[in-house]
């Protein structure tokens, strides 16, 4: 047993010595540190999206004098498809297809939005004799695919290389 806690204090202690560390959040780039999301008013992708990146460090701002970037959802739509049916001919099991288009531009440079896009989908396994159930839990499904969604947006926030120009000869510089 005393053989065993050694054994483990040294396993921590190298791991430790070598600089090893878990690798935690990344933060959003300094161009988002203030950013406008125009979105549908009452749109379930807006209230998620507005959170995560509230929960980044971001701030999201209603005016766009105020802000450093806007992202825009240009769409967000579910659609459904019959994956199986029973020997009745009733749709037993759908594919749900979420698909958001979103577009984001930095204020501090010239070049135009960039186009990005989203893609979440989920299988979903319905009693055909129990309709009522059938709607209550699409809404759930749909509800945890626009989470996956504004995760999705975030991660892809947090990796875009948008530019701004340099303080001299206007050449465009990678933003830190």
């Amino acid at each position: 047993m005393l053989l065993r806690r050694l054994a483990l204090l040294a396993l921590m202690l190298l791991l430790g010595g070598c600089g090893f560390h878990l690798r935690g959040a990344q933060p959003l780039p300094e161009l988002m540190a203030k950013i406008q999301l125009v979105a549908p008013a009452g749109s379930d992708l807006r209230y998620e999206l507005a959170a995560l990146l509230h929960s980044a460090g971001a701030e999201v701002v209603e005016q766009p004098g105020d802000a450093s970037a806007i992202v825009t959802v240009l769409s967000d739509e579910v659609r459904s498809r019959i994956l199986s049916i029973d020997p009745q001919g009733r749709a037993q099991e759908y594919v749900l297809t979420l698909s958001v288009k979103y577009s984001v531009k930095a204020l501090a440079d010239e070049s135009p939005a960039q186009a990005l896009s989203s893609r979440v989908e989920r299988d979903l396994r319905v009693d055909p004799d129990n309709v009522l159930g059938r709607g209550a839990e699409q809404e759930v499904v749909e509800r945890e695919m626009r989470r996956v969604a504004a995760q999705q947006i975030l991660r892809r926030l947090r990796t875009l290389s948008l530019v701004t120009p340099a303080a001299a000869g206007g050449e465009p510089v990678p933003a830190q």
